[in-house]
């Protein structure tokens, strides 16, 4: 009996294995970003994989939340103002100034070196980076206006240009209005990239550590 359970919570875990192998390799990886001024300035970032996301809203203060199947499970702000007292802020100053002497920085002729004998493995989980990503949509909507009709309008034509070239893609809206006869700049600009096949680019970035030169160039930058 306890060789039978056994065996069974081993194929489960094999199962489970598979199972988030599988996962890692079809659900892609979203990245999505909005920012837009309306009066202040606003900005959220959200990264989604399958059912599972996190969101963060800038300030004060900034918040994290993390979302299962859309409802939020976990949720925390952090205050980006908080100061400490000045003790221990010139405590904490001092100690870093310290530990910034003690440390010795590579010169950037030793950082050059370090990064042109790397660049063979790394080249390879940038590429399969590169490949994997895709524009799911890239969308904007602005109201712009410099004071000047015709710095406005010369603006204008650039969008339309730039609207031009990219009138093929089916995922890209861009709108905008301008203003001739007022300054102003409004509006908001989201996008959204997907990270596909996630699991290509961890089997590639786990094979570049495993060579020295890019553990030696992660080590330097650390100790930078």
């Amino acid at each position: 009996m306890a060789l039978t359970l056994l065996i069974f919570i081993l194929i489960l875990l094999v199962a489970c294995a598979a199972a988030l192998v599988l996962a890692l390799y079809l659900i892609p990886i979203e990245i999505a970003g909005t920012v837009g001024y309306h009066t202040t300035p606003h900005a959220e970032m959200c990264s989604r994989w399958g059912p599972v996301a996190g969101e963060v809203v800038p300030g004060e203060p900034l918040e994290i939340r993390v979302l299962l199947f859309g409802r939020r499970v976990y949720s925390r702000r952090i205050s980006v103002e908080e100061k400490a007292p000045a003790e221990e802020k010139e405590k904490i100053d001092a100690e870093r100034q310290a530990a910034a002497e003690e440390k010795k920085r590579a010169l950037p002729t030793e950082m050059l070196g370090t990064f042109v004998r790397a660049w063979p493995y790394l080249k390879r989980p940038i590429v399969t980076a590169l490949r994997s990503l895709r524009v799911e949509y890239l969308a904007s909507d602005a109201r712009l206006g410099f004071g000047n009709p015709a710095v406005t309008g010369e603006v204008y034509g650039w969008y339309w240009a730039l609207k031009g070239i990219l009138w093929p893609l089916e995922n890209v809206r861009l709108n905008m209005e301008p203003a001739f006869s007022e300054r102003v700049i409004e509006g908001d600009a989201s996008l959204c990239i997907a990270i596909q096949h996630p699991l290509r680019i961890m089997l590639a970035g786990a094979w570049a550590l495993t060579r020295k030169p890019v553990r030696d160039l992660i080590r330097m930058g650390v100790s930078q």
